[in-house]
């Protein structure tokens, strides 16, 4: 059975595994999503030959149609899919549709149905070259299923309020808002929502996000039925306030109205216009900048992800506990900024991943200082271009300051400026503009950090000397330091196997030209990892080359917590070897704990271990770093649901779906904990979506969920399509097993996890915890494989 997939992108599966070959096929799928959005009406041959070729004559345009037709046939291997008369239909028993099942779903009155399916946007991200009335009629598609999606969700909304579920009432005007943050009405219903589950702390901050989009999208101020429950909320319950420094004795620093603070429209990254402020010997002068165009859903996202990913905690707490907290905090806590990506104001756009990587190695050179915590790369590049001023910034981010800047080049020399930004009024503490030569970048960077960190100085218990460890990382030679940056920009920006490979080259070309390049193998060896992670190289070559290369960058120099924790994480997937990788993970934090990257395999382990408790801790500190990384609370929700708690690897997993429907990983864990609820159809459908996403990997868990929800025949037919595609089954030993316990076939589920462990399949080590084989826990043979897992521990 053939299945479209329209809401959040456009995809055609067969049993949840995608076909591939018609995906480059962008006029084929076009022509299958106009039919299918057509419903049992049809649309003629005609309509569709007009949209796709309007320049072209009507013979040609005719022609043209009936070759896309024999693609979309041939492909699909269904010759009569879409119909042989004037009219194109889809035909029903050979393909479904989400959305002809939301349509119809709601002219029967099933609202949560329809909710559930409406997934994302109509055909999000689709669009066709040199077809402009497509264009036009997705847009007019999107925005007619958007408002009967938005309808359905608010009945849903209340009818969850009216009997008492306010957690899932939440859940729904979470996606409200995030359809329309500039509307009023819907944010504030979403502030009493979250008063309503007792999350005071995160209403208010969503009320000055929400007034910050306002106020840079339309120029207004926000509605007042925004302000009016903002000032309720506020004088119940009074949240902390933000960690922040000290205020000079020339700045006030009272503290504000009950009423929504008002924030100017700074701009989001570059050199910021405050309002005018004396400091030091500078004069700094604001100026309006036209409002930046910005995808709207996005920005609504990145406010929301303030309901937990940095307030639960807020909220759990008495305004007395509060203030005595907050008051121990502006004497006593760290000081916390972030790093803004840096402007490039070159005119060679390819020139910016110099800029990235100055940004890259500011935050890591800042995260050296004592005392200092500084939000990880993730999360500031999240916010880029997203046209937010520095307080929505620093409320979003929880930092007292953000560092902003700008980068020029101008053949060999190079211009860099930057500031640092006080977030609660703007005040711009120190800024500098540096003129240098290329090659002298690693000295740039190790002198804004400097300079940065003894403006912070007098807000720190350090001593001068301890401001910033020298920069002892780098490369002597220009070229493969920036070959190096443009390793790291492809690492971080693409997950696919053609990100990660080219990531590899990169780090490799550098190491050709300066084999002593520390960092550089430390790149590699991530690179080595992340591909035996995905499955896109075998196991045991992929993580034999992660630690080699990182054991190479820790004899170059020990103290790369890179290094160190990226040969935990080879030593423990591929070698079974955590009680080493442990010491590993440990040395990584101690010379860095801002390090991110060392904290989310550490938590797995520990999980592993069944650590539950250690491994929550290092994830919360983790996203109090890196509050808006996916990858982080994706861990965060497999650890949840290992650990058994449900309610909120449910919050946490439907977070991140929300903020990012593109997370396989999550839609994989969202799955199995709905089957864990005994909520079978959900179950199954976000299986689904991480098939669509994954392919054959989260195609096993879903014959997993069909076998278990009575669906055997499926579920075979998914396990015997992946078991024939020789090349690629061997890296899914771990996930067929699963499937196979699904199917209740012990023994075959045992021939595959053996074949993992020999095969050192990096997900084995998650296997003592993964609730899907818990029906082999009383076979004899599952101790021995807990045995081998653990033999080196």
């Amino acid at each position: 059975m053939l299945r479209l997939t329209t809401f959040g992108g456009c995809v055609i599966s067969r049993e949840g595994v995608a076909i591939i070959s018609l995906s480059a096929q962008r006029r084929a799928l076009a022509v299958v999503a106009m039919v299918a959005a057509a419903g049992p009406a049809g649309v003629s041959r005609d309509v569709i030959a007009g949209r796709l070729w309007p320049e072209s004559e009507e013979s040609k345009a005719k022609l043209s149609l009936r070759q896309i037709l024999h693609v979309v046939h041939t492909q699909l291997g269904e010759p009569e899919l879409l119909g042989t008369g004037p009219d194109l239909r889809l035909d029903a028993a050979r393909c479904t549709s989400d959305v002809a099942e939301f349509r119809q779903a709601l002219s029967s009155g099933n609202v949560e149905r329809a909710a559930l399916l409406y997934s994302g946007s109509f055909l999000a991200g689709f669009f066709l070259r040199q077809a402009p009335a497509v264009d036009e009629w997705i847009e007019g598609e999107r925005a007619e299923l958007a408002r009967l999606a938005q309808r359905a969700i608010e009945e849903l909304a209340g009818q969850a309020a009216a009997s008492g579920a306010h957690e899932h009432a939440l859940t729904q005007w979470r996606r409200l808002v995030a359809m329309e943050p500039l509307s009023g009405r819907l944010a504030a219903s979403y502030m009493q929502s979250l008063a309503n589950v007792g999350d005071i702390a995160a209403a208010l901050r969503h009320a000055r996000v929400y007034e910050s989009l306002v106020q840079q999208e339309l120029g207004s101020p926000p509605d007042s039925v925004v302000v009016a429950l903002a000032r309720s909320l506020r004088s119940t319950a009074p949240p902390a306030p933000l960690v922040s420094l000290p205020t000079p004795p020339d700045v006030t620093g009272a503290p504000g109205p009950v009423h929504v603070e008002s924030v100017e429209p700074e701009r989001a990254r570059g050199i910021a216009t405050p309002p005018a402020t004396r400091v030091g010997s500078h004069q700094h002068v604001s100026t309006k900048s036209p409002a930046i165009s910005v995808l709207l859903a996005t920005l609504a996202l990145v406010a929301t992800v303030l309901l937990v990913l940095i307030t639960r905690r807020d909220a759990t707490q008495t305004p007395d506990v509060q203030e005595s907290q907050a008051a121990a905090n502006i004497t006593a806590a760290p000081a916390t900024i972030a790093v803004l990506p840096f402007t490039n104001l070159t005119a060679d756009q390819t020139d910016a991943y110099a800029s990235d990587g100055l940004t890259d190695e500011l935050i890591g050179t800042l995260g050296r200082v004592p005392g200092l915590q500084v939000i990880a790369r993730t999360s500031v590049f999240a916010l880029r271009d997203r046209a937010l001023g520095i307080r929505a910034i620093a409320d979003t981010l929880r930092v007292a300051a953000v560092v902003e800047g700008s980068w020029r080049r101008d053949g060999e020399r190079l211009r860099v400026s930057a500031q640092l930004v006080r977030a609660s009024d703007q005040a711009i503490l120190w800024s500098e503009r540096y003129d240098r030569d290329v090659v002298d970048v690693l000295a740039l960077q190790d002198d804004i950090a400097r300079a940065i960190a003894g403006a912070l100085l007098p807000h720190l218990d350090v001593r001068d000397a301890d401001i910033v460890r020298p920069a002892r990382f780098g490369s002597n030679d220009a070229v493969a330091h920036e070959l190096y940056l443009r390793g790291r920009r492809s690492f971080y920006a693409r997950s696919t196997r053609e990100g990660i490979e080219q990531s590899r080259a990169y780090f490799e070309q550098a190491l050709a030209r300066d084999s002593m390049f520390a960092r550089a193998y430390a790149g590699l060896s991530d690179a080595w990892a992340r591909l035996g992670v995905f499955g896109y190289a075998p196991p045991a070559l992929a993580f034999a080359s992660a630690k080699q290369a990182a054991e190479r960058a820790l004899m170059l120099d020990s103290t790369l917590a890179e290094a160190h924790a990226s040969r935990g994480h080879a030593l423990y997937v591929a070698d079974f070897a955590w009680a080493d990788a442990e010491r590993s993970f440990r040395r990584a934090l101690a010379l860095d704990p801002n390090a991110v990257f060392a904290r989310a395999p550490f938590a797995i382990g520990l999980s592993s271990q069944r650590r539950f408790t250690e491994a929550l801790d290092q994830l919360a500190i983790a996203r109090t770093i890196d509050p808006l990384a996916p990858a982080i609370n994706n861990v965060l929700g497999r650890v949840q649901v290992a650990s058994g708690q449900y309610e909120d690897a449910l919050r946490t997993l439907t977070e991140v779906t929300t903020l990012d429907p593109l997370q396989d990983l999550a839609w994989q864990q969202l799955g199995h904990l709905h089957l864990l609820r005994g909520e079978s159809a959900l179950g199954i459908h976000a299986l689904r979506r991480a098939a669509l996403l994954s392919g054959a990997r989260d195609s096993a868990h879903l014959a997993y969920a069909l076998a278990v929800s009575g669906n055997k025949v499926e579920a075979l037919q998914i396990v015997r399509s992946i078991e024939e595609a020789a090349p690629t089954r061997d890296g899914l030993a771990v996930h067929l097993a699963i499937a196979y316990a699904g199917l209740r076939d012990r023994d075959r589920a045992f021939t595959w996890l053996d074949r993992g462990l020999a095969l050192r399949a990096s997900f084995m080590v998650g296997v003592p915890v993964e609730p899907a084989l818990m029906s082999l826990h009383n076979d004899p043979r599952w101790s021995s494989i807990l045995r081998q897992i653990d033999r080196k521990s």
